[in-house]
């Protein structure tokens, strides 16, 4: 089992979670271990990212520029929720938006993304993790399931 995790950890390193459930289905690896380890790595990244984010916005003249843009925004998406309309209802699907970011299964796109949307938007950390980690095993699952039947397929 420690190789099979060792396999499935160092995968996700080199090509992220769509690479390390892919090479795990090629290897004839656990499927339920790859999940869950793709979910434990996404689940610790969330945090080191918000600490990243969170300093730089303190510390930095450039975060605290960012900062200061960022609570422009977020002053007009309270305005447009407030005003109601389609830009109204196209505000309210912040949530959503998170989610899909974190689904996406391009290196670089999915977890980091989403976090910096989060940031953006002013979730709180506990919300913020919910969100992201529903879009990652909403992509880990579509992500099995598109490449199960072909990997099936290739090993024969």
């Amino acid at each position: 089992m420690l190789s099979d995790i060792t396999i499935i950890f160092s995968s996700y390193l080199a090509m992220g979670r769509t690479g390390a459930i892919a090479g795990s289905l090629f290897l004839h690896q656990n499927v339920l271990l790859t999940l869950m380890v793709a979910l434990a790595l996404d689940f610790f990244q969330i945090p080191v990212y918000g600490v990243i984010l969170d300093t730089s916005s303190r510390t930095t003249a450039l975060g605290r520029r960012f900062d200061a843009f960022l609570a422009r925004r977020r002053e007009l998406w309270q305005r447009r929720m407030a005003a109601g309309g389609f830009w109204g209802s196209l505000a309210r699907m912040q949530p959503l938006a998170v989610i899909a970011v974190a689904m996406v299964p391009l290196r670089g796109c999915g977890i980091i993304s989403a976090c910096v949307l989060c940031f953006m938007l002013g979730f709180s950390r506990g919300y913020s993790t919910l969100l992201i980690m529903t879009g990652s095993l909403g992509g880990a699952l579509a992500t099995l399931a598109i490449l199960y039947e072909p990997m099936r397929l290739f090993n024969g």
